[in-house]
């Protein structure tokens, strides 16, 4: 019976993302709930966060080149694509990540191989 939730769950899950901050700072904070606001509104239940603090695990910024702080990396569906920044501007992140916008016309609000977003 649990495998089967697992699985269920497992099956919705469309998105993964991982958001490196650098301990408690304000931007760090700022982009947290930016993030966990953004995901609720437009993912619905079909996200995980990882929040990877890069001052008490730097070895994980090294592994992934993570250069600053706060950045967000879109994990599933599988596309480098990396946001940087407090994750403020709403529209400009869902595009980075190529989330269909409600009310944008077009399959997909943009299809992005590699975004860069100095203050999202």
């Amino acid at each position: 019976m649990k495998k089967t939730r697992r699985l269920a769950r497992k099956e919705r899950l469309r998105w993964e993302l991982r958001l490196y901050i650098a301990d408690s700072s304000p931007r760090s904070k700022l982009a947290v709930g930016n993030l966990r606001r953004l995901c609720e509104q437009h993912l619905k239940t079909q996200y995980r966060i990882t929040i990877v603090d890069i001052v008490r695990q730097p070895s994980m910024a090294c592994a992934h080149n993570i250069l600053a702080t706060p950045t967000l990396v879109r994990v599933l569906p599988p596309k480098d694509t990396t946001v940087v920044g407090t994750l403020a501007d709403t529209r400009k992140v869902l595009q980075a990540l190529g989330v269909q916008v409600e009310g944008e016309k077009g399959a997909a609000a943009l299809e992005l191989g590699f975004a860069h977003i100095g203050h999202a």
